[in-house]
């Protein structure tokens, strides 16, 4: 299903049933357009995922629609769009109608803090489906790394997602009514058609035959280690079957295959939830995972524990359709290993990163996976000079879907080594971060080789650092602990309405970098926020609708050099940082 950018009404993502994201460069009613010409409206890039996103602010509803603000600590700055619906009683409703038959629906949602709730689905007055609401995973206060304490104020990362099978499939043109049975602010709804559990494999081994209980009564942990050590030595398989599996710790994998009947029917959940694979210097190898999910209990971040939802060394592996939710880091994974690929899978709600590719991970794919509500970077790439062996490097983030990262950047690379990000869309950064960050940061390896950005999408990102006390941009480079002096590439890029500046040079000294027909469209303040010395080269890129001056530098500060021609980008300024348009 190909969506045209003419047929929609708001900016923000819609996400085909059928295939890949497809952006929509629609208009806000009532607001200037953002959208492009009608040659180039529709922009497949992005995840394909299996569901389409219905922002609930486009459907019909007896609430009040809030938004939009970018202000930290508000619900609106939180929400897809920076749009959302706010029910305020028992009784209140908003209405999405199905743009194809569906049979499942993913909500995302915030109440009150300390409260649970339930959100009836209705069909033509009919009650199909009652979705469980809680603030026990949403809601952190105070300073990094957060608390859950109120007293501590900060208030923020209010949303939670919650998801149902509806029992039967809905035709497209469907009404489907989302009912409050108390204060609820509803953001958007994901609906899909969910196909019939796969089969078990002839040859597999099933967790049930090791006494897992697909109730989740009991911890089934033994079991399916069990289960994985016999799959291991027979060289088979192991399956899991339909159910919801209660699995309070870490599952450790090597040379085996682990596969469910799909993300919707076979689930791990528990306190400490995990997949792991051996670490460095003996990392596993031969691991694959596939088609289920990971529900973890973790309600608040704590760094120095390790409850993730994939994490290890996996060499020459292969995680495919996993879910991933409530836990700390969808995936944490840790170098020195080679090989892995990370496809189709689905990670919201977490308290620290989507995924990150930790110290010396090399030729390693994460690509056709989608990222949501993080609480911090949707996908990293973080080369630790500080782990022994070689950089990262021969890394790709492709063909990705990164939104609401709440604290930090949708995709950043630390350091490393001929590593790119293609294909991607991010949106909607909050707070301490932008769109795409290239930073030599954390004691991260200097970069080295080609770094490319390229076919990359960047909505409504950037934010205000509090540690730089400066505007971020929605593509940013810091080189403050080492210069970035090695090519990096961003090419085919379209960057559209930043909060602050549209691409931002921070810190030391950078050269090599070159713009290769990028559009910056509809930035906050400035095209060019340029604080550090350094040398830039631009063909083919254009700017239009610059809220402030085309480009911002203090040429008793910096020396910074740009050759060729960005057309538009008109007027220079130095002095206080000014208020986004």
């Amino acid at each position: 299903m190909r969506v045209r950018a003419s047929r929609l009404w708001a900016a923000g993502l819609l996400v085909s049933a059928a295939g890949a994201a497809v952006l929509a460069l629609g208009a806000v009613a009532g607001a200037a357009p953002l959208g492009e010409t009608a040659s180039t409206a529709s922009i497949e890039r992005g995840a394909p995922v299996a569901f389409v996103e219905l922002e609930a602010e486009r459907g019909k509803t007896n609430g009040v629609r809030i938004g939009p603000s970018r202000t930290f600590g508000t619900l609106a700055a939180e929400a897809s769009g920076r749009r959302a619906v706010r029910l305020a009683r028992a009784g209140a409703w908003v209405e999405l109608t199905l743009p194809a038959a569906a049979n499942a629906v993913d909500v995302r949602y915030s109440i009150p803090d300390g409260r649970t709730s339930k959100l009836l689905v209705q069909v033509a007055g009919k009650t199909v489906a009652t979705l469980p609401l809680t603030a026990a995973y949403s809601w952190y206060y105070g300073g990094f790394p957060f608390t859950n304490r109120p007293a501590d104020k900060g208030a923020h990362h209010f949303y939670d997602d919650t998801r149902a099978l509806l029992g039967r499939t809905l035709p497209a043109g469907t009404k489907l009514r989302l009912v409050a049975t108390s204060p609820t602010v509803v953001d958007l709804a994901d609906v899909e058609n969910v196909a019939a559990p796969l089969a078990r494999p002839a040859s597999a081994l099933s967790v049930a035959d090791f006494g897992a209980d697909a109730s989740g009564t009991k911890d089934s942990s033994g079991a399916f280690q069990n289960a994985i050590a016999a799959g291991e030595a027979q060289h088979r398989p192991v399956w899991i079957p339909e159910g919801t599996f209660t699995v309070n710790g870490h599952l450790l994998v090597d040379g085996v295959t682990l596969q469910g009947a799909g993300p919707w029917y076979s689930v791990l959940r528990g306190n400490g939830v995990g997949v792991y694979g051996s670490y460095a210097p003996h990392p596993s190898h031969d691991v694959h995972l596939s088609d289920f999910a990971i529900f973890g209990e973790v309600k608040e971040r704590n760094d120095a524990a390790q409850v993730n939802g994939v994490g290890g060394a996996l060499a020459d592996s292969t995680v495919s359709n996993l879910w991933i939710q409530h836990t700390k880091v969808g995936m944490w994974l840790d170098g020195p290993f080679d090989g892995l690929t990370v496809s189709g899978c689905r990670i919201q709600d977490v308290t620290a990163d989507g995924i990150n590719l930790h110290g010396g991970i090399s030729h390693t794919v994460v690509e056709k996976t989608f990222v949501r509500n993080t609480g911090d970077d949707g996908l990293a790439l973080w080369s630790d000079a500080a782990v022994t062996g070689p950089p990262d490097h021969d890394d790709v983030f492709r063909s990705d879907t990164v939104s609401l990262p709440l604290l930090a950047n949708g995709i950043a690379l630390y350091g490393g080594t001929d590593d790119q990000v293609t294909d991607s869309i991010v949106s909607d950064t909050l707070a301490e971060g932008g769109g795409i960050h290239v930073g030599t940061r954390f004691s991260a390896t200097p970069f080295a080789g080609t770094t490319t950005i390229a076919r990359n999408t960047i909505l409504r990102a950037g934010s205000f650092s509090t540690s730089t006390q400066s505007p971020l941009g929605a593509l940013w480079f810091w080189a403050q602990e080492l210069p970035i002096d090695a090519p990096v590439v961003v090419r085919d890029t379209t960057i559209r309405d930043s909060t602050y500046a549209a691409v931002q040079f921070y810190g030391t000294t950078l050269t090599k970098l070159r713009l290769d027909g990028v559009r910056l469209d509809h930035a906050g303040t400035f095209g060019l926020q340029i604080q550090a010395n350094g040398a830039l080269a631009a063909t083919g890129t254009t700017a239009r609708r610059i809220g402030r001056q085309g480009t911002y530098i203090c040429p008793t500060a910096n020396h910074f050099a740009v050759a060729g021609t960005i057309a538009g980008l008109r007027g220079r300024y130095c002095g206080p940082f000014p208020k986004p348009r």
